[in-house]
């Protein structure tokens, strides 16, 4: 295994990880308005800085309108990524060793993590009392 030199892809639909919000709250009195304004303002420069940072990152089209944000680092990285909203979407969907030996990929919209390796690999993992894992072919269906 080559946990040193890893490749994270993660999806770049997660809000969190979009500059600014989505939710607003018009104001009612004059007062309100220009406060509301003034905030408007530093939060359009905050969300400048932040389009910058996101369109320095990487990125790869995955299919089906998926596409990924590119981190490099070791296999201990994968748990630590943070989204700027600090919601929970903050794990990579797909994650693989530089020298291809394994993946793992976790589907936006599902409930399952496949994992892809060597058997020995795969069959550490299904040995491993600390997790539900089933080995799987190909052929196998997820649905």
């Amino acid at each position: 295994m080559t946990p040193e030199h890893c490749w994270f892809g993660l999806w770049a639909g997660w809000g969190g990880f979009s500059p600014g919000s989505p939710l607003r709250v018009r104001p009612k009195t004059f007062k309100e308005r220009r406060a509301f304004r003034a905030e408007m303002r530093r939060e359009q420069r905050q969300m400048e800085i932040e389009r910058k940072h996101l369109g320095a990152i990487p990125k790869a089209e995955g299919g089906h309108g998926r596409d990924y944000l590119l981190f490099q680092g070791p296999v201990e990285a994968a748990p630590s990524f943070e989204p700027m909203d600090g919601s929970h979407h903050g794990s990579p969907s797909l994650w693989w060793s530089k020298d291809h030996a394994w993946i793992v990929a976790t589907e936006i919209d599902g409930l399952s993590t496949f994992v892809a390796g060597s058997h020995e690999a795969v069959a550490d993992i299904v040995a491993h009392p600390d997790l539900e894992a089933l080995e799987v072919t190909r052929e196998m269906g997820i649905g």
